[in-house]
């Protein structure tokens, strides 16, 4: 198999026999986005009560407070249940079928390779793709139903400044797409480092007989500090990256949310 056939392969390990928990976590996921929407349209409501132009009454919106709690109670104890089954399935699956492929390798060819590349595929990178795919796969679907619910219920307010809404927020997306392309390849910059870090250590490790033997203790402390820092220093150089990112999506989505309140005190003058 080439490597794009054994991506697919391991990337369909996440949901092969977990479509129920993840059917189930995304539901959750949805349901979550629709609660912080209830939660704008409740404090909408309330804020409209105070100044008498809600068409409902306190006592009314009380009962609907007390049934929205039943339903974010709910909702939280599906993504309780699901999410963590999920990416156990997930994850369990992935790091089995990359062990089988490496134990379906003959003798021959595995002697030629490094084995702490498979060693930190199996740690580090699984790690990674954890965090960064498979625990990220869910909040992308409360964000979706968060994004298209808000639009929906600013249309019905205001239709002009939907539009104008959609207009600005092409910046802070912008900013996403452009950056998020530069950390993917400093993220492959890390796991190199990862890999021939853990080569480093296992070299040491497996050969401190012979360290001993031959007093090589500096060298191999030289070896460690060397491949230690390197690998520090990509993920330094990753944590700023994301800093970066993290800040210039802060000031461009700031644009964009005094954007529209300018443009929204325009339309009310």
């Amino acid at each position: 198999m080439n490597n794009r056939s054994i991506r697919a392969e391991l990337v369909s390990r996440f949901y092969r026999k977990n479509h129920c928990a993840l059917f189930t976590a995304i539901t959750a996921s949805v349901l979550n986005g629709i609660t912080g929407l209830v939660v704008s349209w409740i404090i909408k409501e309330l804020i409209d009560i105070l100044s008498g132009q809600s068409a409902y009454t306190l006592t009314e919106m009380s009962l609907i407070c007390l049934s929205f709690l039943g339903f974010a109670v709910v909702t939280t104890v599906l993504n309780y249940l699901a999410e963590p089954a999920f990416i156990r399935r997930a994850m369990t699956q992935y790091k089995n079928r990359a062990f089988q492929f490496l134990s379906m390798k003959n003798i021959s060819s595995f002697r030629k390779e490094d084995t702490a590349s498979y060693l930190s595929a199996l740690t580090n990178d699984a790690t990674t793709i954890e965090t960064n795919y498979v625990s990220s796969i869910l909040p992308i679907a409360t964000k979706v139903v968060s994004f298209f619910g808000s639009l929906i219920l600013m249309f019905i307010y205001s239709p002009e400044l939907t539009l104008f809404s959609i207009l600005i927020i092409i910046l802070p997306m912008l900013v996403s797409v452009i950056m998020g392309k530069k950390q993917a390849k400093i993220q492959k910059e890390v796991s190199d480092r990862n890999t021939a870090f853990t080569s480093a250590m296992t070299d040491c490790l497996s050969g401190f007989q012979v360290i001993k033997s031959f007093r090589a203790e500096k060298e191999a402390d030289q070896l460690f500090i060397n491949e230690n820092g390197k690998l520090e220093d990509a993920k330094c150089h990753m944590r700023r990256i994301a800093s970066l990112t993290g800040s210039l999506g802060m000031i461009a989505g700031m644009i964009s949310q005094l954007g529209v309140f300018l443009f929204g005190t325009y339309l009310a003058l």
